[in-house]
């Protein structure tokens, strides 16, 4: 028995551009972020400055996003 055709995984018609992610009303992008203790990926202000929480930390991708 033969298999039903199936859409194309790398279908360009489906491609869709990458959403532009905002915190405190300002385009962020990710950012690796190295302290003493660890390594992560973080948020940057596209103007390069680390985006920080209100105790001044640097704050994870995962929340921002």
């Amino acid at each position: 028995m033969a298999k039903a055709k199936t859409a194309s995984k790398n279908n360009p018609t489906q491609r869709q551009k990458a959403a532009d992610v905002f915190f405190n009303g300002k385009k962020v992008v990710p950012c690796e972020i190295i302290t003493e203790n660890m390594r992560f990926i973080g948020a940057q202000y596209e103007d390069g400055s680390v985006v920080k929480d209100p105790n001044s930390n640097p704050i994870f991708w995962s929340q921002v996003h």
